[in-house]
């Protein structure tokens, strides 16, 4: 859904500037680690074939990029990651695939049940497989409380991706949270910023020029600390 917030003229220099730090992930991805890059791009493949195989009981939004967030999951070695918007879980199950990989590495997660659907809270994560629980959080009353909470049991987040409230003041909420935690060498990952103009602001905010990967369906950015 479209929901850019500011005039059409602002949408369009915003457009622009995305557009002026857009790469591919594969040029990307294959510039950090050529092997991890084709990791990634097996692991997404193999994924997605796997999920077509499920009859999911109910549709809880998009897929995410996966392939970014296996790679950054197996690239950073994280101790600690951080992630909003789990819907059926692709990006969860990437991460936690990862860290798996890896050895090492917890993954909190928040979300919040469907509103049209009290037994939403069945489905979230669903794709998730059951041995990588012991490395996964869960909470599911939505960021305001899940974010607090999971602030004040981790120190240093050394890989946050957003993917929830797509508003500005969801976003910079979320944000401003996990930038208390980060420190060199972190990731921050956003996930449709094209809705609005947001991810401008924060590397405003935070002096860095994103790096902006644009699928079929939407653009995500990426800040490494």
């Amino acid at each position: 859904m479209h929901r850019f917030e500011r005039s059409f003229q602002d949408e369009r220099r915003y457009r622009e500037w995305l557009s002026s730090h857009e790469t591919t992930f594969d040029r990307w991805a294959d510039g950090l680690s050529r092997d991890l890059c084709r990791e990634a791009m097996a692991f997404e493949k193999d994924l997605y074939a796997f999920a077509q195989t499920q009859d999911f009981p109910v549709h809880m939004g998009g897929n995410a990029y996966v392939r970014l967030l296996y790679f950054l999951a197996r690239y950073l070695q994280p101790e600690t990651v951080v992630e909003t918007g789990v819907s059926i879980g692709y990006s969860s199950q990437a991460i936690l695939s990862a860290l798996a990989m890896n050895g090492k590495g917890q993954l909190y997660s928040s979300e919040l049940q469907y509103l049209h659907d009290n037994q939403s809270h069945k489905y979230i994560g669903l794709l998730v497989s059951p041995e990588f629980r012991d490395r996964w959080t869960l909470l599911t009353e939505g960021d305001r409380i899940n974010l607090a909470q999971i602030a004040q049991r981790v120190g240093r987040i050394n890989l946050f991706h957003y993917d929830s409230d797509k508003s500005i003041s969801g976003r910079v909420f979320a944000c401003n949270i996990a930038l208390e935690r980060m420190s060199k060498g972190d990731v921050l990952v956003l996930d449709d910023v094209n809705d609005n103009d947001h991810l401008l602001s924060l590397s405003n905010q935070i002096g860095r020029a994103p790096t902006v990967f644009t699928t079929k369906y939407k653009s995500i950015g990426l800040f490494m600390m």
